[in-house]
């Protein structure tokens, strides 16, 4: 079982600071949640916890330890949170798992098992040079120490993945094989070896297979290996348009989209791993195959399916890329035309501070018939298929998720294509997090990091729009 940490940029930082500063041994502490698939466990932290000066007994060159006091008063944040991690370090060596350490392990233990039965124990242990290696196991099971495969480092800047010095699993970028080479020659030049493999090693999952989902799927399949996919709709002759590789046949028969999706993939190469689920979100099934995904993508058609998958994301911890397009009409006479891109990543903002409004949340019933119009407001006319749209704003998102894995070429959290004047407009600066947002805030009850300390209800609507609505909650009607 894969078996990683995730962790914002800030406070992995601060982590890294406070047991590299000085030629003494500290103490910190993180709590948060877990987030479980098939196939992986996830550490989510979701705070710190810095122990005060008064709570140490003594730092050392060679040893650390709290008093009885500070011990309890950092048992005593623990609360509802599911894991525990504990974190120090070794000034004159390497690091490694030291004899005190594995008896300080097996009484923290013995405590967890009258505490806190269930919560899981993590430990981390930093080296003077800033390497590190970790453990975990369940405070009050029967099971011993397991390996901490990775730690994923996420924020607006950027995501990367940490390797333990004790960890079995191969380094995140290893080199790629000479058969995936082959077929990124061409792109190798600009993206590097090194990015081409850290891109290969994700899992993404796409929500929505229309002609936006579809398109991104197609494009993306490039360079990503591992994706699940998830629509619960049907081939009809009337998109057929807009999903590659569709067939009349397939109209007729009612072909379900992510199975079509799935064998032109295949087809075109079987070294692809997709699941494919005819499901809408927030089934069940789904929840758990996203959570095993590093990437999530929203290529849904109406406000609530949004809302919930932002909800979702933030409270796992994982990145989300949602984009749209469509039209407005006033008078007879198209008013807007265009496109976002919006990528959410923990300790930035959520959708909802990026402008989508709780007021525009519909029913999928009721999404459905205004998708009978074409997806155009205010109007009950038809438009035809604008199948460039899709590609275009596919091809926008992908460009946005690529730099932002990539680090050294220019992403933003929020991007705006204004088809009628062919201009793109970077809106990233324009919005922050809302410290009051249940999805992303930080200075009241927010979901983020939650995990499955949180029940499964995803629609909590009391994240307000920030004050400035030019800005913020009142974004665009696209």
């Amino acid at each position: 079982m894969d078996t990683r940490l995730v962790v914002k940029e800030e406070d992995w930082q601060r982590i890294a600071e406070m047991h590299g500063e000085t030629k003494l041994e500290h103490m910190s502490f993180a709590l948060g949640g877990i987030s479980s698939s098939g196939g992986g466990l996830r550490f989510l932290v979701r705070e710190l916890v810095i122990p005060l000066a008064d709570d140490y007994q003594h730092k050392r060159e060679d040893s650390v330890k709290l008093t009885v006091e500070g011990e309890w008063r950092v048992h005593e944040q623990i609360g509802e949170h599911r894991v525990f991690i504990d974190i120090h370090d070794h000034r004159e060596s390497d690091p490694e798992f030291s004899a005190v350490d594995n008896r300080g392990a097996a009484e923290q233990r013995r405590q967890f098992a009258d505490l806190h039965k269930g919560v899981f124990i993590v430990q981390l242990v930093f080296g003077p040079d800033g390497s590190f290696l970790g453990r975990w196991c369940e405070g009050g099971g029967q099971h011993g120490w397991k390996v901490v495969d990775g730690v994923d480092v996420i924020g607006p800047d950027g995501f990367r993945r940490e390797t333990p010095w004790n960890s079995p699993a191969p380094s995140h970028g290893a080199a790629l094989e000479r058969s995936v080479r082959e077929k990124h020659i061409r792109s190798l030049p600009v993206i590097g070896e090194r990015s081409l493999s850290e891109l290969a090693d994700l899992k993404v999952g796409i929500v929505g297979l229309g002609g936006t989902g579809m398109a991104f799927f197609q494009q993306s399949r490039l360079l990503f290996r591992d994706f699940i996919l998830a629509d619960d709709d049907v081939v009809e002759v009337s998109n057929l348009g807009r999903l590659g590789g569709a067939t009349i046949a397939d109209a007729r028969l009612g072909s379900p989209k992510v199975q079509v999706a799935a064998r032109e993939a295949l087809r075109q190469d079987p070294e692809l791993r997709i699941a494919a689920y005819e499901e809408t979100f927030p089934c069940e099934a789904l929840r758990l195959a996203l959570r095993g995904c590093d990437v999530i993508v929203a290529a849904v058609d109406n406000d609530l399916a949004r809302y919930r998958l932002s909800q979702f994301a933030s409270r796992h911890m994982r990145i989300l890329l949602e984009m749209g397009s469509g039209l407005r009409l006033s008078e007879g006479r198209v008013a807007e035309f265009g496109s976002q891109v919006r990528l959410q990543v923990p300790g930035g903002p959520c959708l909802v501070c990026m402008g989508l409004s709780l007021d525009r949340l519909e029913s999928e019933t009721a999404s459905r018939d205004r998708q009978l119009s074409g997806y155009i407001e205010d109007t009950a006319l038809t438009p035809g298929e604008i199948v460039h749209t899709n590609y275009t704003v596919a091809a926008l998102a992908l460009r946005n998720l690529v730099a932002y894995f990539v680090r050294h070429v220019k992403h933003s959290s929020y991007i705006y294509y204004d088809e009628a004047a062919i201009k793109l407009i970077d809106l990233g600066k324009e919005f922050r997090s809302c410290p009051e947002c249940s999805t992303c805030g930080g200075g009241g009850p927010s979901v983020g990091g939650g995990g499955h300390l949180l029940p499964p209800l995803l629609f909590i609507p009391e994240c307000p729009p920030p004050a400035d609505t030019t800005k913020g909650g009142g974004g665009f009607p696209l």
